[in-house]
C-alpha cells in the first residue's frame, strides 16, 4: 500500500480559523484526535518469516504469523528501520488543551467542544519504563489497554513532477498479545515516546490531520489527561501541522495513484490563498537507521 501526502504549518492565530473552513469544506465536524507514539530501533536485522510450517516459540500478539507480519518482514528484510507503536487515545477524551474548535459567538459550547479531563489512562511509556523494557508500564502498553497499531514507513520516493509525497507504508492492527513480546522477539528497541493531539476530518478518500507534537520527557511519569496538557510542544511557536493523507492500495499501477495524486490537488487548490500545501521534506522522513 502507498501512501499520498501533503503538509502545511498553520499559526497558532489561524487555527480556529483553519478547522472552522476544514469543517465546511468537508461537510462534518472535527473529531478530536489523541495518539501514543511509541518509537522502536531495531538491534538487529529482522527475522526471516518462518516458512518451516513448525510454530515458533514464545509468546506472539496478532499480527505474528500473518499474511500482514510476514509482508512487513519482508519490506524491511534489506534494510533497517524504525517501527511506530501507536496508541489510539482519542476516545478517552475530548481534545487536549487549547487544541480545539471555537464555537460561534452566538452559541454555546458544545459537549464535543469542551476538553474533558476525565480519569487516569493507562500510563504512556516514559521514566523508567523508557529506560527498561520490562518495566509493567511498558508491558501494559498493548491491546489488553489501548487499541494500537505497528506502523511501517519506507523512505519517501524522489518527488521529481510528483504534487505529493508518496511512500509504501504498512499498517497492522495488534489484536491480542502483548506488544513488548512482539517487538522484542523483531529485535527492536524503544527510543522515545510523544503524543499526537488535535483534530480528524475526512474528505472523500482524504483523511485530513490538524495537530501538535507533544515529546514526552524522561521523567516525569504521566498518569492523567491532565498531566498531558501540561507539556510543552515541540513546536515552541505554537504552529500547528495540517495533513492531509490519502492511501492507494496497489501504488504499482499508475492510474490509482494518479486518481490519489489528483484528489489531493483538488484539496489543494481549495485551500489555495489560505494556507500553503506541499509535499515534504524526503531527507528529513527518512526512518531508515543510520
Amino acid at each position: 500500500m502507498h501512501e499520498l501526502l501533503l503538509f502545511g504549518v498553520v499559526g497558532p492565530n489561524q487555527h480556529d480559523q483553519i478547522l472552522s473552513l476544514l469543517a465546511g469544506l468537508t461537510a462534518m465536524q472535527p473529531v478530536p484526535l489523541l495518539e501514543q507514539h511509541h518509537l522502536f530501533k531495531p538491534t538487529r536485522a529482522p527475522a526471516a518469516p518462518n516458512t518451516s510450517g513448525r510454530p515458533n516459540p514464545g509468546p506472539r500478539p496478532g499480527p505474528a504469523g500473518t499474511e500482514a507480519f510476514g509482508s512487513l518482514v519482508s519490506q524491511i528484510s534489506n534494510d533497517l528501520f524504525f517501527l511506530s507503536l501507536v496508541g489510539d487515545l482519542s476516545g478517552r477524551r475530548k481534545g487536549i488543551g487549547k487544541i480545539r474548535a471555537s464555537p460561534p459567538p452566538s452559541e454555546p459550547a458544545e459537549e464535543s467542544d469542551v476538553v474533558d479531563h476525565g480519569g487516569p489512562i493507562p500510563p504512556p511509556l516514559v521514566g523508567n519504563a523508557a529506560k527498561d523494557v520490562n518495566h509493567p508500564d511498558f508491558a501494559g502498553f498493548g491491546a489488553e489497554n489501548i487499541p494500537c497499531t505497528l506502523e511501517f514507513r519506507d523512505l519517501p520516493d524522489v518527488i521529481g513532477k510528483k504534487p505529493a509525497t508518496s511512500r509504501l507504508m504498512s499498517s497492522i492492527p495488534v489484536t491480542e498479545g502483548q506488544s513488548k513480546a512482539f517487538l522484542e522477539a523483531m529485535g527492536y528497541v524503544h527510543v522515545s515516546s510523544h503524543y499526537v493531539s488535535g483534530y480528524t476530518l475526512s474528505h472523500d478518500s482524504t483523511f485530513i490531520r490538524l495537530f501538535k507534537t507533544f515529546p514526552v520527557p524522561d521523567p516525569p511519569e504521566i498518569t492523567s489527561l491532565k498531566e498531558i496538557d501540561e507539556l510543552p510542544a515541540l513546536d515552541q511557536s505554537g504552529s500547528y501541522i495540517l495533513e492531509l493523507s490519502l492511501r492507494v492500495q496497489d501504488g504499482s499501477k499508475p492510474e490509482m495513484m494518479q486518481r490519489g495524486f489528483d484528489e489531493l490537488v483538488t484539496l489543494q487548490t481549495a485551500l489555495k490563498g489560505i494556507i500553503e500545501l506541499g509535499p515534504g521534506d524526503r531527507l528529513a522522513m527518512d526512518p531508515r537507521v543510520r
